[in-house]
């Protein structure tokens, strides 16, 4: 077995902020070692090169830095969840066949006993802060009245956006 992560289960990324072995706060060489070297990376276009890529990419799960350390870990893939080559992804409450609709993933988090809060981003898109979790991102750009749940972001502690109730 390698000594990095596999698997990649949404329910960690989105309860506890961590990807496999990785999460926001740890050093560049610390998520090579917790998630092996990544499969693609944009380049710092200053300093071109993996070793001081602004963003690494799993698949599509991607690692955000600034220098050497990691401030996010996202992905806006829920239709494809696709954690490259020997990796697996555990979907939790993401079904290929289930709406991801703002009240059917409020539904599925509070049957998941999944405490969070409600806010706004400055686009006034709403966003779902599980606590001590990751932020569930929503957008309406396929239909006027309808928000869905377009993107995971999960960030350090320290580092977290300020939205508005």
């Amino acid at each position: 077995m390698a000594p990095y992560s596999t698997i990649f289960s949404l329910e960690e990324l989105v309860r506890r902020r961590h990807l496999g072995r990785a999460f926001a706060g740890m050093q560049r060489d610390q998520i090579c070692a917790a998630l092996g070297t990544p499969d693609d990376w944009m380049d710092d276009a200053k300093r071109p090169g993996v070793a001081t890529a602004l963003i690494w990419r799993y698949g599509l799960f991607e690692v955000h830095f600034i220098g050497d350390l990691a401030m996010s870990l996202f992905t806006d893939y829920l239709n494809d969840l696709d954690a490259g080559p020997g990796r697996t992804v555990e979907p939790w409450i993401i079904a290929p066949t289930w709406q991801r609709t703002l009240s059917a993933t409020r539904e599925r988090l509070e049957r998941q006993r999944v405490d969070y809060v409600v806010r706004q981003d400055s686009l006034r898109q709403p966003v779902l802060r599980v606590t001590n979790g990751a932020d569930l991102l929503f957008d309406n750009s396929d239909a006027a009245d309808v928000f869905v749940w377009s993107a995971i972001c999960a960030s350090a502690p320290e580092t977290e956006r300020t939205l508005e109730p």
